[in-house]
């Protein structure tokens, strides 16, 4: 996803577009989508240890056995 502003910075003034800019454009979208991944994976974790120790609380014998 390519912003309006951001295409303003990838056309020269002859109309070529920039392979420098488009490849830093892609780097950063690509990182930034990696960031997003790796942010819902961790709230993902975080929230299956939160359920897990909730059953703890509820009912010890599922956890810690008999």
């Amino acid at each position: 996803m390519i912003f309006l502003f951001d295409l303003f910075k990838l056309v020269d003034e002859d109309g070529a577009i920039d392979p420098a800019a488009m490849m830093s454009n892609i780097f950063v979208q690509r990182m930034l989508n990696r960031m997003r991944a790796q942010q819902d994976f961790s709230d993902l974790q975080l929230q299956r240890k939160r359920s897990y120790w909730k059953q703890c609380a509820f009912n010890a014998v599922s956890c810690f056995g008999k």
